[in-house]
């Protein structure tokens, strides 16, 4: 911490995390850290960015270093770890205005010495957010900076400190820590920090009465201003009541004759919508009886399309393989049309059931052993070409399958 009678400067580091500060400690307890006084667990075994900043009396950011420092495993900084940051801090360049003036910052992107820029970061698009999130860092006072009319007190205790504090610190021996001075003037730090906390609580709670004081006053005046409130809206209400009423009375004559004027209509659709139904269903039944007919008239009109074709000298002729061609009369023309396979049955003197193994047979002359269950044989057989001639179970039944047959048999 730096600090005289004519002008104020704190100093101190933030520790950020993806523009976010997530940690704040005062210069003297970051130099307490370096030395391995105490360490930060939480970022053990982690390189962390980094923020040195320096902070005027007003709590306006003067300057920022932005550095990065690497932690073991136990969360301390290695004793290799040696940045100048007050040395590094006179070199920042003017940088974006946040609405108290220009801040200083130096980063990785700024013209140093090798050395010292892979110590550094450079958050690029994102400076003014990072800047922005170190400066509400800073007004919440989370480190309790002394700021406004406690600066001068400050100061005058600090020098005074100082003085001592040189002195006692001359006649130490040379063992003695390089940080002893910084540990001293951080303790009347502390204590003048605890003065102004009783000077602040002191105020507030005049403060507080005053506020309280005030607030009855207002109470008051509120309860004055409510009861006006109720007695006005208790007022508007029976005016408003007086105009329902009347649009109320209003209202139910109109309905009134919309509902006669309706009901007048309902009835005159309803008048309609019985004839209409009457008409649906004489409509209906003509439908009905003209399906009924129409198998009828159909197989009349086949008839006799088909009797006046004949009479024209038209011969109808139906064929099938296997067995040939056959005129067909007129009175067999219908029972042709139902069913072929009866038909076929019928002409050939068969039943329908052997007609019908014949014409699969016919169709393809397999062995057809095991059909029955999904097993079938397939091998192929000697087709039999009329009907009459074909002997089911052998015909259709290969060669290995009847010498089973008769040696099963035997």
């Amino acid at each position: 911490m730096v600090a005289n009678t004519n002008n104020f400067e704190a100093e101190a580091v933030f520790f950020l995390d993806n523009g976010h500060v997530i940690k704040e400690v005062l210069y003297v307890e970051f130099e307490a850290i370096l030395d391995n006084y105490v360490g930060i667990p939480e970022f053990s075994g982690l390189s962390q960015q980094a923020a040195y900043v320096s902070i005027s009396a007003d709590l306006t950011i003067q300057t920022v270093v932005l550095f990065c420092i690497d932690f073991d495993k136990q969360g301390q900084v290695p004793a290799c770890w040696n940045l100048p940051l007050r040395y590094m801090a006179s070199l920042a360049h003017p940088g974006p205005d946040l609405g108290e003036g220009c801040v200083k910052v130096l980063s990785a992107a700024d013209p140093v010495d090798e050395g010292y820029r892979q110590h550094l970061w450079e958050p690029g698009r994102s400076t003014v957010e990072v800047l922005t999130a170190i400066r509400r860092a800073v007004k919440r006072n989370k480190l309790g900076i002394y700021a406004g009319s406690s600066i001068a007190s400050f100061s005058a205790n600090l020098q005074s400190s100082q003085i001592m504090h040189a002195t006692h610190f001359a006649g130490q021996p040379m063992g003695v820590s390089p940080h002893y001075l910084d540990s001293n003037l951080e303790s009347a730090l502390r204590e003048q920090q605890q003065r102004v906390r009783e000077e602040l609580e002191a105020g507030h709670a005049e403060s507080l009465k005053k506020v309280t004081d005030a607030n009855a006053q207002l109470q008051q005046q509120s309860d004055a201003l409510a009861e006006k409130m109720n007695q006005l809206e208790a007022d508007n209400h029976r005016q408003i009541e007086l105009i329902v009423d009347k649009y109320k009375a209003k209202l139910r004559s109109r309905l009134a004759e919309q509902e006669a004027h309706w009901q007048e209509k309902i009835a005159e659709k309803e008048l309609a919508l019985h004839y209409a139904e009457d008409k649906i269903v004489h409509l209906q039944d003509e439908i009905n009886s003209l399906e009924e007919a129409l198998p009828d008239e159909k197989r009349q009109a086949t008839h006799n399309f088909l009797r006046e074709m004949m009479n024209g000298g038209v011969e109808l002729i139906v064929s099938e393989s296997g067995i040939g061609s056959f005129g067909l009369k007129l009175a067999q023309v219908e029972e042709f049309l139902e069913d072929k396979d009866c038909f076929w049955a019928a002409q050939l003197g068969l039943s329908l059931v052997h007609y019908k193994a014949w014409h699969k047979h016919y169709q393809r002359p397999v062995c057809q052993v095991g059909a029955s269950t999904g097993c079938e044989c397939g091998e192929a057989v000697g087709r039999v070409n009329h009907p009459r001639d074909f002997v089911i179970g052998e015909s259709d039944v290969c060669r290995k399958h009847r010498l089973k047959r008769v040696g099963e048999l035997l």
